[in-house]
């Protein structure tokens, strides 16, 4: 429509039912050349350029922190690219140095120029308030030469976001007495929660550009041609929040109170996004977007076509150009022989499946990752059940002061950067070990802490089992301790790790009958699962699969708001949700 000239960009409008999905469309029309600006939306700290100046800020403060220098690379005034920048964070790593070191003795031209900028700021830092230090580190790396942006509106809105983070950091300064940098910071990761909330800063209503925004911001707005993207179940309409899952079919169709009510204002949504048209509306949906699920149509697009609109026009996916089925026709060729692959743990496994892109932020580059208060606790308590559970001896029972005493020596070996959350995390894991100690669970195990080394179709996967039992009817169990909340046995039965420990227990230790249990410290709960080999087939399928992602090196990321909030990565990972 752009192209053809029936529409001005200021005359089309992208309505999105989620807030989280507009920074796609937003690289999307960038890429293109596409004037756009984005309204109302939230996720300031986001944004790209934002995201720039933290990554500055942080490094400046502490620049052994690898994924802040990690961004900082790849912006043009050093312009690294980032399979460098990951080679370089894996060599680091493997000397037992930190990548800003590395750098520091690097001949490259931009490794010389940031780690000379870091070492400037980071002495400025000590005599500079941090308002004034942002200001120098903005001239000095001349940041908004803005020559590098694709167009103007990308021009404003850059200098529009950059100009608002000046002015959150003059208003802390303002507020509080301390000016340091690392005051600032500190201030910062205590609203960490409030940030996704910010709103990116707005431009003049009247520019030339397509209008990004959710459905809700559009009320009361009209556009000439208006596109609602995404209309598949579970985004438009949009599962319940507290659901996590679509329902799946056989539920659709009860009648459910919760579920109707939701869908009415589901429906009520739609019609607001569909009413914002002039002129054209054109609706979109995909089999695929991010990861392999298949999504499946819209409920409401069947009464849009249904409706009594002057022209409606179905249009089909575009198919590709004889050149370009050509090019995936030479990219889906088998290779003669596949990339060899190390032995992978269940923890590679999992965070792969979560998102390829921490995978390889995680275990290709090996960028580190912050010690977090309830990991260390996890620990603490596996090493304490260790010590205790493998003192036991025959004419020595378990008393609860060897527990304690376990649990005391598991302590000391942690360093927490906060006492006051430690003090009170070691009380709640004595209570956690007290009771398990007194419901009589803690017996003398077949096996404690047992490595193990399974093959699964050449692919090695290695491991470590908590605990084996022998049952007094001769069967084996296997339990794996967790600190969390417990989970119901049905929700358990498709679980990864439990499959991973079955397959080990039945292939490398030959136990049959087994059975698999997960205790949960926190209540004291054994939950029971049952992995019948329809399933364990299915896990192995799953293995061999994220094993070829692996392999070939396929790190696509897989943005979700909760999981990208708490992701140490966030801030180099430009597909980030907000």
């Amino acid at each position: 429509a752009l192209d053809e000239g029936r529409f001005a960009p200021r005359d089309v409008a992208i309505l999105l039912r989620a807030n989280a999905h507009l920074q796609n469309f937003a690289r999307a029309l960038q890429r293109k050349g596409v004037a756009y600006q984005v309204s109302g939306g939230r996720g300031f700290f986001q944004q790209p350029e934002v995201k720039d100046c933290m990554a500055f800020l942080r490094a400046i403060e502490s620049p052994d922190d690898a994924v802040c220098v990690m961004r900082l690379l790849g912006i043009p005034r050093y312009a690294i690219d980032a399979v460098q920048a990951g080679r370089w964070a894996r060599e680091a790593r493997e000397q037992g140095v930190s990548l800003f070191s590395l750098l520091e003795k690097s001949t490259e031209e931009g490794a010389r120029r940031l780690s000379t900028d870091l070492r400037f700021f980071s002495a400025m830092r000590l005599r500079l308030g941090v308002d004034e230090l942002f200001f120098e580190v903005m001239e000095r790396t001349r940041y908004l030469d803005l020559d590098r942006f694709t167009g103007p509106i990308e021009r404003l809105q850059v200098s529009a976001n950059v100009q608002k983070l000046a002015e959150l950091v003059a208003a802390f300064c303002d507020e509080h007495t301390d000016h340091h940098l690392a005051a600032f910071l500190a201030h910062l990761d205590a609203t960490e929660a409030a940030q996704a909330d910010e709103e990116i800063a707005s431009l003049d209503d009247a520019l030339n550009a397509v209008h990004l925004m959710t459905v809700h911001q559009a009320k009361g707005l009209e556009f000439g041609l208006v596109v609602v993207p995404h209309l598949v179940e579970g985004r438009f309409p949009a599962t319940r929040r507290n659901d996590g899952l679509a329902l799946p079919d056989a539920l659709l169709k009860e009648e459910l109170p919760e579920v109707e009510l939701h869908l009415a204002e589901e429906r009520r949504l739609a019609y607001v996004a569909l009413t914002r048209a002039k002129e054209e509306v054109l609706c979109t949906f995909a089999g695929r977007y991010e990861g392999v699920k298949d999504w499946r149509p819209s409920r409401f697009l069947k009464p849009i076509r249904g409706s009594e609109a002057r022209d409606i026009e179905v249009i089909s996916v575009l198919e590709p150009s004889p050149a370009v089925r050509e090019v995936v026709r030479q990219v889906e060729l088998p290779l003669d022989q596949p990339p060899p692959i190390g032995a992978l743990s269940y923890t590679q496994l999992d965070t792969y499946l979560r998102c390829p892109q921490m995978y390889q932020y995680r275990f290709v580059f090996r960028l580190p990752t912050r010690a977090r208060p309830q990991m260390q606790f996890g620990r603490i308590l596996h090493e304490a059940l260790k010590d205790a559970l493998g003192s036991i001896e025959t004419d020595r029972p378990l008393t609860w002061e060897m527990v304690d005493a376990a649990y005391v020596a598991a302590w000391t070996r942690e360093r927490f950067s906060t006492p006051e959350q430690a003090l009170s995390l070691q009380d709640l894991g004595r209570g956690y070990l007290r009771r398990a100690f007194e419901k009589g669970d803690l017996r003398k195990p077949l096996l404690l802490e047992q490595p193990f080394s399974l093959r699964v179709d050449g692919l090695r996967l290695t491991g470590r089992i908590d605990r084996v039992d022998r049952t007094p009817d001769g069967t084996y169990e296997v339990i794996d301790y967790k600190t969390g909340s417990a989970k119901r046995a049905v929700d358990l039965v498709k679980d990864l790790q439990l499959g991973v420990y079955a397959l080990a227990a039945r292939d490398v230790f030959r136990f049959d009958p087994l059975s698999l249990s997960y205790y949960y410290l926190e209540t004291g709960e054994k939950v029971t699962v049952d992995k019948p080999p329809a399933r364990l087939e299915e896990d192995r399928a799953t293995i061999l699969k994220v094993a070829d992602g692996i392999r070939y090196e396929q790190f696509p990321a897989k943005p979700e708001k909760m999981k990208c909030a708490g992701c140490d990565f966030r801030l180099l990972c430009p597909s980030a949700a907000v």
